[in-house]
């Protein structure tokens, strides 16, 4: 059996990517995962899966470039996805990112040693970003920070899976699947003289205290979201929507064996 996406990629992917059901992004995603480059050493972020229009721009700066399935990640690098595309960057512990569509994440930190995640972020800048964290409890990989911040949050994760999304009015959600994420209104951080244990005013009447934003937990199937000036709403539940990026993500998660 012939497959014509893969002979014939750069003018027929759109067009399948948008008619196709879940299961050619299946049968792709196997085809792809396979490593065009290896690795030289275990503690690089690689990544694993390039669907569509995926480009990548390091850290130097310069123009964005196609990314192949296996190429490195480095600190500062950028990744974007471009329409009817997808992509996973692999970290050294096992944990992933997954961009949807018209998507774009900076790798900021990425420590590891001996496959052991020291400390970890990314920042989302457009789009949506599924994660699937290594945690600690009952594995030494997962021991270290793991943060993925918007424009306008930050989250805090030791071992979950959730999904970030910014909208065109530059509201924040946050979904979280498994497990338990801390997530903060990022003007909370980013005042000066702000830290955990100092108080600081944000924009508006109230200020906010070390207690109140340590209790913007979210839980499993809770979802957050943060406005474009801030504000933060509780913690509520949410049903799983089931739509194809959704089902997709925890397809890929199921099949991997992935255990937070």
């Amino acid at each position: 059996m012939k497959i014509l996406f893969l002979k014939d990629a750069h003018r027929a992917h759109r067009f399948i990517f948008a008619a196709a059901p879940p299961i050619i992004f299946a049968v792709i995603a196997a085809l792809q995962s396979m490593p065009v480059t290896a690795a030289k050493n275990s503690d690089t972020t690689v990544l694993s899966l390039a669907l569509g229009d995926v480009q990548k721009r390091s850290k130097a700066g310069g123009n964005f470039n196609k990314a192949a399935t296996g190429t490195i990640f480095y600190e500062g690098d950028r990744l974007r996805t471009g329409l009817a595309s997808r992509a996973e960057l692999k970290l050294a512990d096992g944990s992933v990112l997954r961009l949807f569509e018209k998507s774009e994440v900076v790798v900021r930190t990425a420590r590891f040693k001996n496959s052991q995640r020291q400390r970890f972020s990314a920042k989302l800048t457009l789009g949506r970003l599924w994660a699937a964290v290594i945690g600690a409890v009952g594995n030494k990989k997962g021991t270290g920070a793991f943060e993925i911040s918007t424009p306008n949050a930050v989250c805090g994760v030791r071992g979950t899976r959730f999904n970030t999304e910014i909208d065109n009015n530059g509201t924040t959600t946050v979904k979280v699947y498994n497990g338990r994420v801390l997530i903060s209104n990022r003007p909370i951080y980013a005042r000066s003289g702000a830290t955990k244990n100092n108080r600081v005013q944000v924009p508006g009447p109230q200020e906010v205290s070390r207690k109140q934003w340590e209790e913007m937990v979210a839980d499993a199937m809770q979802q957050v979201t943060i406005a474009a000036n801030g504000k933060m709403s509780a913690p509520q539940a949410f049903t799983a929507s089931g739509d194809d990026w959704e089902s997709w993500n925890e397809a890929r998660d199921r099949d991997s064996g992935f255990k937070e």
